[in-house]
C-alpha cells in the first residue's frame, strides 16, 4: 500500500541515487524493476513507523547461477559495503561489462574504500570481507573482489 505522497530513494544511479516521488512513479519503478528481475522477492522482516515515516527491514531473494541467493538489508555500513563490492560484479555484467572489467572495477573500488576508510571508520571493511570469510556471498567461488 502506498500513499499519494510516497517517496522512494533509489541507490542508483551512482554515486548518490535518485529520489522517486509520488504513488504512481514509485509503483511504476517497482513494476519495471520486478519485470526485469522475475525471480526476485523482497520479504519484509520488520516495519518501523515514526510519525509520517516508515522503514522496512527486508531480505532480497533470487536465484543466482541457478542457486538460491539472498541479501539482507543491513544497518552496518561496513557489511553493506562488502556485499555491494561482491554484488557489483553481477550488476556490472547486467549493464554490459565483461566479468573481468566488472571485477576490475570492484577491486579498484575496494582500494578506494580502503583509502577513504582511513577517515571514515564505519566504511572500513572487516576482516571477514574476504574470499571464504563470513561475508563472502559466494564461498564456492575463488573469485572475490
Amino acid at each position: 500500500m502506498l500513499t499519494d505522497d510516497t517517496v522512494f530513494e533509489d541507490t542508483s544511479p551512482a554515486p548518490d541515487g535518485r529520489r522517486i516521488e509520488g504513488k504512481a512513479a514509485v509503483a511504476d519503478f517497482w513494476r519495471t524493476w520486478f519485470a526485469g528481475n522475475v525471480d526476485a522477492t523482497f520479504e519484509g522482516e520488520d516495519l518501523i513507523v515514526a510519525g509520517d515515516r516508515a522503514v522496512v527491514l527486508w531480505v532480497y531473494r533470487k536465484l543466482r547461477n541457478g542457486q538460491p541467493w539472498h541479501l539482507r538489508g543491513v544497518a552496518d555500513e561496513s557489511t553493506a559495503e562488502c556485499y555491494a563490492l561482491q554484488s557489483g560484479v553481477t550488476l556490472g555484467e547486467r549493464l554490459g561489462l565483461t566479468e573481468g572489467r566488472a571485477l576490475q572495477l570492484m577491486r579498484q573500488q575496494r582500494i578506494e574504500n580502503a583509502l577513504r576508510g582511513a577517515d571514515t571508520l564505519e566504511y572500513r571493511l572487516t576482516a571477514e570481507c574476504r574470499d571464504g570469510g563470513q561475508l563472502d556471498l559466494d564461498p564456492a567461488s575463488r573469485s572475490f573482489p
